[in-house]
């Protein structure tokens, strides 16, 4: 009796990061399609660090630049930024977590030992390191940002990957003369796919919050286009008569991240009562 009660207050809580989400791409989908409700590079130094109003609803900063825009339009960088580093760790994880656990002997010892080793390194400095070397960029941030999750999406697929080869239908499609590449991708990948999806939207949310400080530290998004970290470094020198220019970036980067890293426990859980 107490099952239905239960599963909806699960609907309930997954639907919490489900509406963030919604909301969040609904945003940016807008400012993609209709533009934002003012230029977000254009300058207007009389209406400079003016607070939150009907014209500017999360106020201005020194240039008199409207911040909601500046956040939409960072916004799309962000979650693009994101997108981009969560495919190359999503790829590159999955290929060499799939050869090690599937495959198994030296390739496994030597392919999670290089994992081991990246995962020892800080993944700031990391991504730092090959910004340094090949410059800033939109592909340079997200290629700094997937290396960095690339260890997580391994661990996970070799993990997955070790458990299903062992599983009864993949032992028979082996004596029914499948082939390794067959046994791959269509029997034990697509019931693995799950935990990958868990995998997936943690790196998400790392690789935003990650733009977000490489941009602090300038070395992502470049002026004069809008980035949530670059904006929360620019508003130091002003937090203490504009709370709202901080305000603004910092609970956006926090909502985003939180939204992604909610998404992802539900997720957990969902495949943990599945078992």
């Amino acid at each position: 009796m107490s099952e239905a009660p239960s599963s909806a207050r699960r609907s309930r809580l997954f639907l919490g990061p489900g509406w963030l989400l919604t909301v969040a791409l609904l945003t940016i989908t807008l400012a993609s399609w209709f533009g934002t409700p003012h230029p977000p590079n254009a300058m207007n130094v009389p209406a400079r660090l003016q607070p939150p109003s009907w014209t500017h609803l999360a106020g201005t900063d020194e240039f008199g630049r409207d911040l909601f825009s500046r956040l939409m339009a960072g916004g799309r960088i962000s979650l693009a930024v994101g997108l981009g580093a969560m495919t190359w760790s999503v790829l590159a994880g999955m290929l060499i977590g799939m050869l090690a656990g599937y495959f198994g002997g030296w390739l496994d010892d030597v392919l999670m030992r290089l994992m081991d080793a990246l995962m020892a390194l800080p993944g700031i400095v990391i991504a730092l390191l090959i910004v340094a070397v090949r410059g800033v960029g939109f592909a340079n941030t997200a290629l700094a940002l997937g290396l960095m999750g690339t260890p997580v999406i391994a661990r996970v697929t070799r993990s997955a990957f070790l458990v299903g080869r062992e599983m009864e239908y993949v032992l028979a499609a082996r004596a029914l003369g499948a082939s390794s590449r067959r046994v791959i991708l269509m029997h034990i990948l697509p019931n693995q796919i799950t935990p990958l999806l868990v995998a997936a939207s943690i790196n998400l949310a790392a690789a935003i919050l990650g733009e977000a400080g490489l941009s602090y530290l300038g070395l992502g998004t470049q002026p004069p286009d809008p980035s949530w970290g670059r904006m929360l470094q620019e508003a130091q020198r002003y937090i203490g008569v504009a709370w709202w220019y901080a305000l603004a970036p910092g609970l956006t980067i926090t909502v985003a991240v939180f939204a992604f890293y909610l998404l992802a426990n539900d997720l957990q859980r969902s495949v943990s009562r599945s078992r």
